[in-house]
């Protein structure tokens, strides 16, 4: 992550939800940096030792990083031991769904009317599937 660094908390939280307009209580964040952040993730609606939901946020391409990747998925599957990670997208969110099966997400459901314009996309990714954490 040459020349950025990982950040942490509320001022990520908040930037990510700038973007996605979806802020909430309990949460938490790791972002990545360099003079601004250009990528957070919001952990949310966390279930001990079951899983826990990411919405992710970014700005151009230089953030997506290997050593990114492993530091976003370490925290739910290592650190909260969670089994797995959902992520929920738009429907009309084409980037952010390739993001999802980039990353190694597999889609599992769909939601009519998810969101307030368009339907919902859901994707799973398990711990023992994860190779971020491997």
């Amino acid at each position: 992550m040459r020349g950025k660094e990982l950040v942490f908390g509320e001022p990520v939280a908040h930037w990510v939800w700038e973007r996605v307009g979806m802020p909430c209580k309990e949460y938490a964040a790791i972002g990545l940096k360099g003079k601004e952040i250009v990528s957070g993730v919001v952990y949310t609606r966390y279930s001990p030792g079951a899983g826990i939901e990411l919405t992710i946020a970014s700005e151009g391409t230089t953030w997506a990083v290997p050593d990114y990747f492993r530091a976003i998925f370490a925290y739910p599957f290592k650190q909260l031991d969670c089994q797995r990670a959902t992520a929920v997208v738009a429907a009309g969110n084409i980037k952010s769904r390739n993001l999802c099966q980039k990353l190694g997400f597999t889609m599992e459901g769909y939601l009519r009317y998810g969101f307030k314009d368009d339907d919902a996309i859901i994707y799973g990714m398990y711990r023992d599937h994860c190779r971020w954490t491997q």
